[in-house]
């Protein structure tokens, strides 16, 4: 469950870039663990201002996503501690991200399935193998180890 939850999360961070790029350099045929060396080369210097937004901005709607999928009340919550509007806005906006996050993982399936249906269910399959996949995968490794 990680493992598929690590190759999903790879194939929104890449749909989320290309969509920018329109298609930009990466391929999409594939889940690219040169994906995650994005974060180690932004961290660095590395890339150029070019790739720096595209690299922002595909892991940051994945967080984004995350935030939303995973910890939507406590995301809320914690901002609206400080400022109610703000939370909303905050909210508002990473509820559009979401959505967006969707509709690159439908783009992505349409580039080898054509049919309407098809392309809503592997899709989703995508996203929430990202979203959730990961945080079930680790409760069952901790349970098999007797940690639970």
């Amino acid at each position: 469950m990680v493992l598929f939850c690590i190759i999903c999360t790879l194939l929104e961070v890449q749909t989320s870039e290309a969509a920018i790029t329109n298609g930009g350099a990466m391929s999409l045929l594939r889940p690219d663990v040169a994906t995650f060396w994005q974060l180690v080369d932004l961290v660095e210097g590395h890339l150029t201002p070019a790739q720096i937004v595209v690299v922002i901005w595909g892991w940051g709607s994945q967080i984004i996503y995350f935030a939303c999928i995973v910890g939507y009340k406590h995301f809320h919550k914690s901002i609206a501690r400080h400022n109610e509007l703000l939370a909303k806005a905050c909210t508002g906006g990473a509820v559009l991200i979401t959505f967006y996050n969707c509709v690159t993982d439908y783009n992505y399936v349409g580039l080898v399935i054509n049919n309407f249906w098809w392309q809503v269910a592997i899709s989703s399959v995508i996203a929430l193998g990202s979203a959730t996949l990961g945080i079930a995968g680790l409760h069952f490794i901790k349970a098999g180890f007797g940690k639970e």
